[in-house]
């Protein structure tokens, strides 16, 4: 016995609607997935300037903290543009760090600390931030207090 092929609502298979729609749902997913792809890698990206950001500023600040008292004053306002940091002594930072740029701000500063209940003593001294830019905006800004030496 021989079956007839189905014709009309029983015919097996899609109609060209349906084809047309399921493209139409398998293309918005693949844009939504592009998309959240490559929101993920701006982000990576902001978060290794972030790191590396704060890395070349503590760094910088290490070596302000390193230098004699009286030479600190003196770095208020020096900078660095975005791809040429360097360390002290005059070496260039490798190649990861050349989106970024730096400034220093040096102000005298005093701080007071606690040495016993009701007891205060004040302690003068620089208060010295880099921050560190990618050229468009602050990445980072770290603080250090330097303490002036005793006479």
């Amino acid at each position: 016995m021989q079956r007839d092929a189905p014709t009309g609502r029983d015919a097996a298979g899609f109609t060209l609607l349906e084809a047309v729609v399921a493209m139409a749902l398998l293309a918005l997913s693949v844009l939504a997935l592009t998309q959240a792809v490559s929101a993920g890698q701006m982000q990576s990206q902001e978060s290794q300037k972030q790191v590396l950001g704060t890395m070349a500023a503590a760094d910088c600040l290490s070596e302000i903290s390193a230098l004699p008292y009286a030479s600190i004053a003196a770095l208020n306002g020096a900078s660095e543009p975005v791809g040429q940091m360097r360390t002290r002594d005059g070496a260039s930072y490798p190649s990861t760090y050349w989106p970024l740029g730096r400034r220093i701000a040096a102000a005298p500063a005093t701080t007071t600390v606690s040495t016993g209940p009701g007891q205060t003593v004040a302690i003068s001294g620089m208060q010295v931030t880099a921050t560190v830019s990618d050229g468009k905006r602050d990445v980072v800004s770290v603080s250090v207090f330097i303490a002036e030496p005793a006479p």
